[in-house]
């Protein structure tokens, strides 16, 4: 599992759980299942569907990759992600990839273009204008 924040900082570690097309068949909760099937979730690339717990609050994200996913397509789902949680929610949550069989490249390139998505170089921006 790949930790994207310290989660000692943190309210709650949301999991991060990538699927494919074809995966969701192989999801084996069945009230899951039905809540994929409810939201017509089709895990296509770059979308998500948080999934509640039983007080209402996202314990775990199902992501769409597409098989050999990039960090483009992670970057995707961070994008994803960063639109449907208010900025609230994502300063005071730390996300976690896990809850799937992933080898070691491929949580690296996960939690890699997670990242290279959140950064946001802006060291000259206060100097735009000003000489």
């Amino acid at each position: 599992d790949s930790v994207l924040a310290a989660p000692s900082a943190y309210k709650k570690t949301i999991r991060l759980i990538p699927h494919t097309e074809t995966s969701l068949d192989r999801e084996k909760d069945e009230k899951t299942r039905r809540r994929i099937a409810a939201a017509g979730f089709k895990a296509l690339p770059g979308t998500i569907l948080p999934l509640e717990n039983g007080e209402g609050w996202p314990e775990r994200v199902l992501c769409g990759l597409p098989a050999g996913f990039t960090l483009d397509d992670a970057a995707s789902v961070a994008a994803a992600v960063g639109k449907s949680f208010s900025a609230d929610f994502l300063k005071k949550n730390a996300f976690s990839w896990g809850g799937g069989a992933l080898s070691a490249e491929q949580a690296q390139t996960l939690t890699l273009g997670w990242a290279l998505a959140a950064y946001n170089f802006d060291r000259y921006k206060k100097n735009i204008g000003t000489r």
